[in-house]
This record gives C-alpha cells, structure tokens and sequence, in this order.
C-alpha cells in the first residue's frame, strides 16, 4: 500500500536473459536446420544459450549435406534449455556461391514431421566468406537478390534431332544466352534455326534466327537478350535477340529447325542463366 492509499503490485523480476532473448528453449525444443543446395557442402551451426541458473552455454552442430538436387535435407538438435543468446551458420566445407545453398534454421516443438514451427532464426544464402547469424540477420527468400550467373550444357542430341533443354526441379533461370553450333549434312535443303520456349505444356515464345543455313554449312548461333539479327559476313557466326524470360522449373528452351535434316548436327549447346534455387 502507497502513502496515497492505492495497492501496488510487487516489482516483476525478470529471469536472466529474457528481456532480451525472445526464444526460450525446452526440452521439447530443437533447431532445426534445412538445406538445400546445388553441391555438397557441411554446415556449421554455432551459437550459445543462457540457461535457466544464468550460465552461458555455448554449442556446436554440424550437417553434412551430399544430396544436391536442391531438396529440402532436415537436422534436428538440441541446443540445451535457455533463451537463444546467438547463432551462426556458416560453410566449413565446400565452395557454394550466391545461389547455390540455401539454409533455414528454426525453432521446432517436437522433432517429427509435423512439429510446430516457433520461429524462424536465419533464411538466406551462405557462402564460404558469407554467414548467416541471429540476431540482426533479416530472413530473404531464396530468389531474393542476385543468383548464381553460371553455364549449362547439356549432351550433343543425336544426328537429325533438334535439342532441349530444361529447367531443372526446384530451380529459377534467368536466361541470359543460348548457345549452339549445328553441322548441316550434304542433303540439300535451306535450314533455319528457331528456339521455342513452353512451361512443360504449351508454347509462350518462337524465336527464329532469320538466317539460311544451306548443305555442308557449318554455323555458330548465339541467342542473347538485345541482340540485333543477322549474320557475320566473312565469319559463319549468326545472333538472334531473345526475350527477357524468367523459367521456372520444367520449363523447355528447344531448338525447331525448319527442314531438318538426318545428317545434321547440333553440338557445344550451352545457356548462360542467372539461377537461383526455388524454395
């Protein structure tokens, strides 16, 4: 009671750490890290923990990932009971760049498949020289920022067969060239080469080169973003703009070329795309 006559409330005392720590930890409580990544790689997570009689307690995991798919690989640990001082994951081996392995770490109640998400401590990208840690990090989502710039090249399709390439599960290109030769056979013919692109089930651009290829020819195409169109005059080399074109996983680049022959040739097919993993 106050000299005033009001009742007061005796003052809060507040557990070690809690002002400042919004996850307090249990035993039903565990990190939980998911991977994904497009090499193998071994994650390092690092951090300490106050415990409930104020000491702090530092810990150590590591996770060990050779599944580089881009699925989603999932280590449950317990980092001891406390509030969630720090925490820091980084690649201690392997070379992933921007783009390439992407991590979540979260607080989970329970360790099945169907255990309660609390929260989220880091999301994003980690390098070899870039780390993820908790507090300050915001979260970004794995097609946030720039992606990896990197060449895909598939296998020489067989005599007579035009190529496809695809995009791969759980991946986004943006596509920056394309990239082909085609050797014509002796039957006579006039070739034109044209790249169409489907989501996997219809059509949404045709891109011809505008150029004649003739019997016996050999000739370089490059498709790039802002390309004028035509053909070198003392070089068998031949440019063709493309649209600017975000791909999704499954979607096709194919090459349909007019009065193929059984004797021509594709080989040195490439693309120059900007990826990121598809979360």
């Amino acid at each position: 009671m106050t000299d005033n006559g009001y009742q007061t409330s005796e003052p809060e005392i507040l557990r070690p750490g809690a002002s400042s720590a919004p996850f307090f930890l249990t035993g039903e409580d565990n990190l939980r890290v998911v991977v994904r990544t497009a090499l193998a790689v071994t994650i390092t997570v690092e951090g300490r923990v106050l415990d409930p009689c104020g000491t702090v307690v530092p810990f150590v995991q590591t996770c060990a990932v050779a599944v580089t798919d881009r699925s989603a690989q999932t280590f449950n640990f317990r980092a001891g009971d406390g509030w969630m001082l720090d925490l820091t994951a980084r690649v201690t081996i392997g070379t992933p760049e921007i783009g390439q392995t992407y991590i979540q770490i979260r607080v989970a109640r329970g360790d099945s498949a169907a255990a309660v998400n609390i929260g989220t401590l880091v999301q994003g990208y980690v390098t070899e020289s870039d780390d993820l840690s908790y507090p300050g990090v915001p979260l970004k989502a794995s097609v946030e920022g720039p992606g990896i710039v990197r060449r895909v090249g598939i296998a020489n399709p067989g005599a007579g067969a035009n190529f496809t390439i695809t995009v791969p599960a759980r991946t986004r290109w943006r596509l920056i060239a394309v990239n082909a030769q085609l050797v014509a056979g002796a039957a006579a013919a006039n070739r034109e080469v044209v790249l169409t692109f489907d989501d996997g089930a219809a059509g949404f651009a045709v891109v011809p080169a505008g150029v004649t290829q003739i019997a016996t020819e050999t000739r370089q195409y490059t498709f790039f973003q802002g390309a004028p169109r035509g053909a070198g005059t003392q070089s068998l080399h031949v440019i063709a703009p493309i649209p600017f074109a975000v791909l999704m996983a499954g979607f096709d680049i194919t090459s349909s070329v007019v009065n193929i022959q059984a004797a021509d040739q594709f080989s040195n097919v490439n693309v120059l795309v900007e990826e990121w993993i598809e979360d």
